[in-house]
């Protein structure tokens, strides 16, 4: 637009990850004072750092930090209910866990039907499967539970991983199951054979109340998550306006 003789203000905001070197747009900007666009946001903190990694100290003022603003729901209570969505019954170390948390109640549900080896786990009497599972039912899930366990293999159902972040629930996982690690604080991801730590760590969150609400702020404090008055400055900045 630019080129076309009209004038403006415009933003690049980047959302993927930085490597080695810059991408092509961002070197056009940074090299042609001509264009229109005079500003980088980029929301996630880690990537935005790297930007100023990778640039002079004279091409900083281009880049700018944003943030994510997310729709947090207020959790009531915490309650030892563990909650696992899935389409598989293919479910990391769920025996291991169910046994070694007798006093942790898991909840697995599926969209579908579930296999004979998943029903076979009402044997046990901290287990509650759901199958054929209804939309209401996965949000009364998401409220009542204080942990989701990200531990099914295959593919995510539903972007469940940032609906129970956004439920303030302490997510785990195995390294070889997480689906979306920018809603899981990395002391919360485990190596493939590493159930029991996993079962250390749930017994960890769980020994009292702020034990819990600090891994709930750990996750949150890696998110790149933001307050929408700092959004909203960061945002004006760089469109060259003003919080009002």
């Amino acid at each position: 637009m630019g080129n076309k003789g009209i004038k403006g203000r415009d933003v690049l905001v980047w959302q993927e990850p930085l490597h080695d070197s810059l991408p092509g747009n961002m070197q056009l900007i940074l090299k042609s004072p001509e264009i229109r666009t005079k500003k980088i946001l980029i929301p996630q903190n880690a990537t935005y750092h790297r930007a100023l990694q990778l640039t002079s100290q004279d091409q900083h003022a281009s880049f700018g930090p944003l943030g994510y603003l997310y729709d947090f729901k207020v959790k009531d209570d915490i309650r030892k209910d563990a909650f696992v969505l899935t389409n598989s019954d293919q479910i990391e170390a769920l025996t291991y866990l169910v046994e070694s948390l007798p006093d942790v109640t898991f909840r697995v549900a599926a969209l579908t039907e579930m296999s004979a080896s998943l029903l076979s786990m009402v044997r046990y009497p901290n287990v509650v499967l759901y199958q054929n599972i209804s939309q209401e039912r996965i949000q009364e899930l998401l409220k009542i539970s204080s942990i989701y366990l990200d531990i099914n293999h295959y593919a995510e159902v539903q972007g469940i991983v940032r609906k129970a972040f956004e439920h303030q629930q302490v997510i785990l996982a195995f390294s070889h199951t997480v689906h979306d690690r920018t809603y899981l604080a990395q002391a919360n991801i485990f190596e493939q054979g590493k159930e029991a730590d996993l079962v250390a760590r749930i017994k960890e969150i769980y020994q009292s109340v702020d034990r819990y609400k600090e891994a709930v702020a750990q996750q949150i404090s890696q998110s790149s998550s933001i307050d929408p008055a700092e959004f909203k400055a960061y945002l004006l900045e760089g469109i060259g306006g003003q919080v009002e």
